[in-house]
């Protein structure tokens, strides 16, 4: 904001004329649409959509190069995301299937690189508003064929299903209770965040389910006593203080109780087992092939493929047809066993890093959004222990982990609003609209 043509009212207070901008990034309708479909191809995997796919990250490239000026310094100040797909990429030297080491490798690089486009073209409320877009029509198409398997398999798995439509149901949710969203986005978002809860529920992924009731729990504490607090001087402080002392509180009662078994009474009420419906059986076989590949690893397509014993030994015991493409459900295992401990490390290092950029953000900011990119961000941790999905390419929460950690840093496109006339109190040097 500038000032000029100082005017004396007579008392303690100056009038003065202010230039007003708007700091958001008012994405023109053909861009956001564009950014639409890409969160829905990315969203549900289409039968013959892949084209459509890869022209959208052709045009992706494009806008990265056209607005090199700004994308170039965000590439650099975000260049802890491209380490390890970069990483990955040159693992096709020792992946026993180089040209598919180096498919999966750029398509691990362009997955930043689109985020870091998106980001640099719009703000985090019109990118969070085109991917619950996305959600709602991803939603709609699953009503028809629910309670069969049709239903599953544009997601490739009922565990992907329940993630992408809690993922959904907090979108909508963070926009009811956003003030700066549109009215008429937060009315049509209300009949969504039941409806993605429930197909949550219906496709019976344990794991989504914990994040679909506690997400919105997360969310609407967030919004009472985090952004409406900010409000008050040093409320936030004193909530933090609090919160903390029952973090720890509650840590000590537990860990005094020897004979605790919380953790079976959670699998025996959600109707799972201790071996996590045969994960940890796999678990074990990745923990045989990370010893025999310590350091780099198999490499990308190195060893979920027809060629691979072990693999299809995996897809045996656990009742799998042959050549089937599983993964170890763990995110942290899966880059252990294709990139070794080189690349686990760089894994750590992408969490580290966006984990700080996103709580950074979050305790600076008094917007819904850093607090909807913050639940995402834990969503997004504790299924990386149950899931891999966090290791693929153009996944919703990786998107989101990046989106967050990225968007803090993009620069503004300030744009002349208009000019008003607002008090200067001489005392105070406090701004204040001439009619409030």
């Amino acid at each position: 904001m500038s000032t000029a043509s100082v005017i004396e009212t007579g008392d303690d207070r100056n009038l003065t004329w202010a230039n007003i901008f708007t700091d958001e990034k008012d994405a023109p309708l053909w861009e956001q649409g564009m950014v639409t479909l890409w969160f829905l191809l990315t969203f549900v995997e289409f039968p013959g959509t892949s084209p459509i796919l890869y022209l959208l990250v052709l045009a992706m490239v494009g806008l990265f190069f056209i607005d090199m000026e700004k994308t170039i310094p965000l590439f650099f100040r975000s260049l802890p995301l491209f380490v390890m797909p970069v990483f990955g990429l040159f693992s096709f030297m020792w992946s026993a299937h180089p040209s598919a080491a180096i498919r999966d490798g750029v398509l691990l690089t362009l997955t930043p690189l689109t985020v870091l486009v998106i980001a640099n073209r719009m703000d985090l409320r019109h990118a969070l508003r085109c991917m619950m877009f996305a959600g709602w029509i991803a939603a709609i198409l699953v009503l028809p064929n629910l309670g069969s398997n049709a239903a599953i398999v544009p997601y490739g798995s009922r565990n992907v299903l329940a993630m992408q439509m809690t993922f959904m149901s907090l979108l909508s949710l963070t926009a009811i209770l956003n003030k700066r969203e549109m009215n008429w986005v937060r009315m049509v978002s209300v009949p969504f965040v039941p409806l993605g809860i429930y197909l949550v529920i219906a496709s019976g992924s344990a794991t989504s389910l914990v994040f679909a009731v506690l997400g919105p729990v997360a969310l609407i504490l967030a919004k009472i006593f985090w952004v409406d607090a900010a409000r008050v001087a040093h409320m936030r402080t004193s909530i933090l203080t609090v919160f903390f002392v029952l973090v720890i509180g509650v840590l000590m009662i537990v860990l005094s109780m020897p004979t605790n078994n919380f953790e079976d009474q959670f699998l025996q009420l959600v109707g799972r087992e201790r071996n996590l419906s045969g994960r940890t059986t796999i678990w074990m076989a990745g923990r045989v092939i990370q010893d025999q590949h310590p350091m780099f690893g198999t490499g990308l397509a190195g060893f979920w493929n027809p060629e691979n014993g072990a693999a299809q030994s995996i897809n045996f015991y656990d009742y799998k047809p042959f050549g089937t493409k599983l993964t170890f459900h763990n995110a942290f295992m899966e880059v252990r066993v294709h990139l070794g401990w080189i690349g686990f490390w760089m894994f750590v290092a992408i969490w580290v890093w966006c984990g700080f950029r996103i709580l950074k953000t979050w305790l600076q900011s008094h917007h819904m959004e850093a607090s909807m990119i913050l639940v995402a961000a834990l969503c997004a941790y504790g299924s990386t222990f149950t899931e891999s999905v966090m290791f693929a390419t153009f996944k919703t929460p990786t998107t989101l982990l990046y989106l967050g950690a990225i968007s803090g840093m993009a620069a503004s496109r300030k744009r002349f609003v208009g000019r008003i006339p607002v008090v200067v109190n001489t005392e105070t040097r406090e701004l204040k609209p001439l009619n409030s």
